[in-house]
């Protein structure tokens, strides 16, 4: 519902042009996006792609809903009305996951606990990593593994890629993730519909917060055991 999502309108003979010499005036025709929405319809610019794809920012709206997307060639004086929707959805909000670490080369199951997820095959957990001196911050999107309820997803952690590794030697943590959840793939997430590729942040008005990261620590080696042998019937110390 905050608006801010980048949408790809698939149809055919979208055009932008500057108008033409035989013309007595150069009039310039751009291409615009009317979403349907409650209470009103909202148009914003759209940038064409192809003659077959145009690209348009969603609008903010006070309420989760459905709308139809209509798109204009001239300026927003005619529209077509193909039935095409777009969803709003209420932004997501990660509260807690468990368990709260893992290994830096991934593959733990995470339980994500929050508001406001709704299943589809869209349906996303997103690790978003700081960045180092080595490198840029990141954040890598991973499909949900198990869909609980709009308050509960699984997902497996991703692997902490070493450019992004720092190691702490008393506690055996080298980097942490804030956990986010995505309803639609990753193209936006959170309170503020961060795109994938922006950040990793702190704290957005209490919706993002500490019970929200995953720490990656070292991996765990096992170099011996003493003793070695001892009673079929345990109890050895």
């Amino acid at each position: 519902v905050h608006g801010g999502t980048n949408v790809t309108v698939t149809g055919a003979y979208f055009t932008s042009s500057s108008g033409s010499s035989s013309m007595s005036m150069s009039m310039s025709m751009s291409v615009s996006c009317k979403f349907r929405t409650v209470p009103a319809a909202i148009v914003v610019e759209g940038l064409v792609l192809s003659q077959s794809q145009i690209t348009c920012v969603t609008p903010g709206v006070d309420h989760a809903q459905l709308a139809a997307v209509d798109v204009s060639n001239n300026n927003g004086r005619d529209f077509t009305n193909d039935g095409v929707t777009f969803r709003f959805l209420a932004a997501t909000n990660v509260t807690a996951v468990w368990p709260s670490r893992g290994p830096w080369a991934g593959g733990s199951l995470v339980t994500v606990t929050g508001n406001e997820f709704v299943w589809s095959e869209q349906l996303a957990c997103v690790f978003a990593v700081n960045g180092t001196a080595a490198a840029a911050a990141t954040a890598t999107v991973v499909p949900v593994s198990r869909f609980v309820s709009a308050q509960r997803v699984e997902c497996v952690s991703p692997m902490l890629a070493a450019e992004l590794q720092t190691l702490d030697a008393a506690t055996a943590l080298v980097g942490k993730a804030r956990v986010h959840v995505s309803n639609n793939g990753g193209a936006d997430y959170g309170s503020s519909n961060r795109t994938a590729a922006a950040y990793y942040t702190s704290n957005d008005n209490n919706n993002e917060n500490d019970n929200a990261l995953f720490w990656y620590t070292a991996t765990a080696q096992v170099v011996g055991v003493s003793p070695a042998r001892g009673s079929e019937f345990g109890g050895t110390l």
